[in-house]
């Protein structure tokens, strides 16, 4: 299925993009300018990352549901990569971080979703999708 190939690669894409950035960008910079309060910050920005994620989990859901699901992807894919964006305009100092974390939060809008999930399965033939799950 090619559109099936579209999808995944496109989520593989974009989880790799968004790990690849948490792990030899922001993490460098979170020890370079919270030092030891980095656990303490980093604590606070992921309980309001779930609580942002479990809040707009259902009405993110319901949105990807009425309109046409490339959007509600695109959109999904704009909140994870938004973090990065706003790194890349702000630099990287105090500020960036800072910054980026705000955006970290208010990106993770569709986490709880399972957007990506819910386009596979749009684009697999009904009589595949047992294979699939």
């Amino acid at each position: 299925n090619p559109q099936l190939m579209k999808v995944l690669f496109l989520a593989g894409f974009q989880q790799g993009n968004c790990n690849l950035a948490a792990t030899f960008v922001f993490s460098n910079l979170r020890v370079q300018y919270w030092g030891e309060q980095m656990s303490e910050y980093q604590s606070i920005a992921s309980i309001l990352i779930s609580a942002v994620a479990v809040i707009f989990g259902g009405p993110f859901g319901r949105f990807s549901d009425a309109v046409d699901r490339r959007i509600a992807v695109g959109l999904f894919a704009a909140g994870t990569f938004l973090p990065g964006w706003t790194l890349q305009i702000f630099g990287e100092t105090a500020s960036g971080l800072w910054l980026s974390t705000v955006a970290q939060i208010i990106g993770s809008f569709g986490l709880t979703s399972n957007v990506m999930f819910t386009m596979a399965t749009d684009v697999t033939n009904s009589a595949d999708r047992e294979l699939m799950a």
